[in-house]
Formats: C-alpha cells, sequence, structure tokens
C-alpha cells in the first residue's frame, strides 16, 4: 500500500512540474504530464484491495494521461497553435479526478490511522483552488496581458 501511496505521490508532483528547455522559438518539455499520470496509474494498481473502484482510478488516470500526451505531441507539432480551450477542458478533468483520488487516500488515511489524513483533507482544497484559477486563466488567454499571463503561468 504505502509503494501506491509513494507512486501516486510522485505521479501528483510530476503533473504539476514544468521543465521546459527553449531553443530559439521552439519549448520543449522535459516532464510531460502524462508521465505523472502513468505513475498514479500505477499507484492505484499498487493499491490493491484498498480500493474498491480500482479499475475506474486507473482508467481515469490513463485517459488523463491519453489526453496529456494528445496534447504534448499536439502542441510539439503545431507550436504556434493556441490549444488553449483544449488545455483548459482537460486541467477541469483533472481537478475532478485528483479530488476523487485525494478522498480515497483521505478514506484510507483514515481507515489506517495515519496522522496526516488531515493535510491530505487541505491539499485537496488547495489543489481545487488552484486548478480552477489556472483554468480560468486557461481559458481566458486572449484577453489577458500577454505578460502578465506568462508571469501567473510560471509561478
Amino acid at each position: 500500500m504505502k509503494t501506491g501511496i509513494r507512486l501516486i505521490g510522485i505521479g501528483l508532483i510530476l503533473t504539476l512540474i514544468n521543465i521546459n528547455v527553449t531553443s530559439g522559438k521552439t519549448q520543449f518539455n522535459l516532464t510531460p504530464d502524462f508521465i505523472g499520470w502513468i505513475f498514479v496509474s500505477i499507484g492505484c494498481v499498487k493499491l490493491g484491495e484498498y480500493v474498491k473502484r480500482r479499475p475506474q482510478y486507473v482508467g481515469g488516470s490513463i485517459l488523463l494521461a491519453l489526453s496529456e500526451l494528445a496534447l504534448f505531441v499536439v502542441d510539439f507539432i503545431y507550436p504556434k497553435k493556441n490549444f488553449s480551450m483544449y488545455q483548459g477542458i482537460v486541467v477541469l478533468l483533472e481537478m475532478l479526478y485528483v479530488t476523487m483520488l485525494l478522498s480515497l487516500l483521505e478514506k484510507i488515511g483514515k481507515k489506517e490511522n495515519y496522522d496526516r489524513t488531515d493535510s491530505v483533507r487541505i491539499l485537496k482544497y488547495v489543489y481545487v483552488i488552484i486548478c480552477f484559477i489556472y483554468a480560468a486563466l486557461t481559458f481566458s488567454k486572449e484577453y489577458l496581458p500577454l505578460n502578465l499571463l506568462n508571469i501567473l503561468m510560471n509561478i
């Protein structure tokens, strides 16, 4: 069980970290989100008997991995195209999935009497707020000044 929780944690961290390499006008992400979602999927499998609806959690993370892979490939092929609407939808789906996943981890923590269960609940609420802000910024990319958007996206 601890291995599953660690893999889920590593996966969620990988989905939040963006290390970009820029060469001229081309930008390449060294830590694409789909890798993080693969870690989450493997972590959900490792949780085993603690997850009653394991296929839904594994399937959700695989769906998000495929969505992020599609975004990664399309962004690499068409770097000047604006896919902000699709990115915003994926972020909202991620928010729903991660909220369900953190609720699951909170239940497992209560069942096993872990002391950090309250911090998981707080993390869940902070994550939802951050996702809403990010989705709002993504949907309104065309309406914000470019410099302000770059500052907010790189925080």
